[in-house]
């Protein structure tokens, strides 16, 4: 039992990082659509380095430099997987005339102007938001960016649990791999795992503002759901990423307004 749980989590770590997993837990053979249980805590370990490097740099050079470095470490133990997603995403919404003809946008390696302009805007605020959380403290900031990482990740398992997936059950991908038989109750794992960093982030700030953080993630989310219901006919993995990408921008800019 707990040797499976130990290959999913790093199943799930495999599918969005960069980190190899160990050679000896044959994941091959574990159901890859249980993985999603992990993605909050997946998230958090790829975050851990990175939010060592910022309380680390911080030390040394400006806040502003340290986000930056920060949060290029990050892009760079990802893959770049999630601002690659929210790029395709905002070019597919922006650019088509209907659900078809934006999914097909979307997989377009291409990048249009749609998704550059939301691909620096977020990078830019996100730089802004770490730096400013720096006045608090390194240590401080770092494990308030690690929180961040594994709770806007719960929102992405989210809503795949609120929405069908919207290509054709054929299409390659590994999201098309969890997507086709995904159980609830592995979400809702997910939903509990980003609950207890959502805890973590409740501790190291002020009570006012981590619940105004949930309530900017709930609107945040019921606007997503929406509008891809509406758009694309349901969610992709392009929309995974954007939508963490955008979640971790909304909970920095809550955490950071007003310091």
């Amino acid at each position: 039992m707990l040797r499976e749980e130990w290959r999913l989590f790093w199943l799930a770590v495999v599918y969005f990082t960069r980190l190899p997993a160990p050679r000896a837990l044959a994941l091959g053979e574990v159901p890859p659509e249980r993985a999603i249980r992990y993605f909050p805590l997946a998230g958090a370990l790829a975050a851990l380095p990175a939010a060592a490097l910022l309380a680390l740099a911080a030390q040394c050079w400006s806040p502003w430099i340290a986000a930056v470095l920060a949060i290029a470490a990050l892009a760079w133990l990802t893959g770049a997987l999630h601002e690659d997603g929210l790029a395709d995403t905002f070019d597919g919404l922006g650019g088509g005339r209907d659900a078809a003809s934006r999914l097909a946008i979307m997989r377009d390696s291409r990048l249009g102007s749609f998704g550059a302009l939301a691909l620096v805007l977020t990078l830019l605020l996100k730089v802004a938001a770490l730096a400013q959380l720096l006045g608090l403290g390194a240590v401080r900031a770092a494990l308030l960016w690690l929180a961040v990482q594994a709770v806007s990740r719960a929102l992405a398992a989210a809503l795949m649990l609120a929405l069908p997936y919207a290509r054709e059950a054929q299409a390659a991908g590994k999201v098309t791999v969890l997507a086709q038989s995904l159980r609830r109750a592995d979400g809702g794992c997910a939903l509990i795992a980003g609950g207890l960093f959502w805890v973590l982030l409740a501790v190291l700030t002020e009570p006012w503002r981590a619940l105004a953080a949930l309530a900017v993630l709930a609107a945040m989310y019921a606007v997503w759901v929406r509008v891809l219901r509406a758009r694309l006919g349901g969610y992709t993995g392009d929309t995974l990423g954007a939508v963490q990408q955008v979640a971790e921008l909304a909970l920095l800019l809550t955490l950071a307004a007003g310091r």
